[in-house]
């Protein structure tokens, strides 16, 4: 799960994101509960999944070939 939070409140809001998620797990899981762990991200800081990249890097690219006019639109 990705939530987002105003910084005042982000610790609040993962501790309640994590109580629903093991509420969800004892829920389908027969009263078995699931661990979750959060990373806390922060301004100026940014979310960056290492699967995506490459692909991240390719759009950043393209986009900035298109405006330098390089790239039909």
């Amino acid at each position: 799960m990705l939530i987002c939070a105003p910084s005042d409140r982000l610790e609040h809001d993962v501790a309640q994101m994590r109580a629903c998620m093991a509420d969800a797990s004892r829920a389908v899981l027969s009263g078995f509960e699931l661990r979750t762990d959060a990373t806390l991200i922060c301004h100026p800081e940014r979310y960056q999944d290492l699967r995506g990249i490459v692909m991240w890097e390719r759009v950043t690219r393209l986009i900035a070939a298109q405006q330098a006019g390089r790239i039909a639109a």
